[in-house]
């Protein structure tokens, strides 16, 4: 995991969500999931793209973990 998503990973495991970190690679493409946070849209963006239209792609860049926090909730409601 990213060190700068730690936090933001403590605050979504503390509230319920299940937390796991995205493989580099190819190995991404097998991955199914309904939110993916990132810090900054330009790392980690490999394989995520093939995520499909049903993972939401939250930037955690410049803001609180409770901020992404909301983040997640919202793009969930909307699902």
């Amino acid at each position: 995991m990213a060190p700068d998503l730690t936090p933001v990973a403590r605050a979504l495991s503390a509230q319920g969500y299940r937390v796991v970190e995205l493989p580099r690679g190819r190995a991404a493409e097998t991955v199914r999931a309904d939110v993916v946070v990132v810090s900054g849209l330009s790392n980690g963006m490999e394989g995520v793209w093939r995520q499909g239209p049903q993972a939401a792609v939250i930037d955690a860049g410049n803001k609180t973990p409770d901020d992404v926090a909301a983040e997640v909730r919202a793009a969930l409601a909307h699902a």
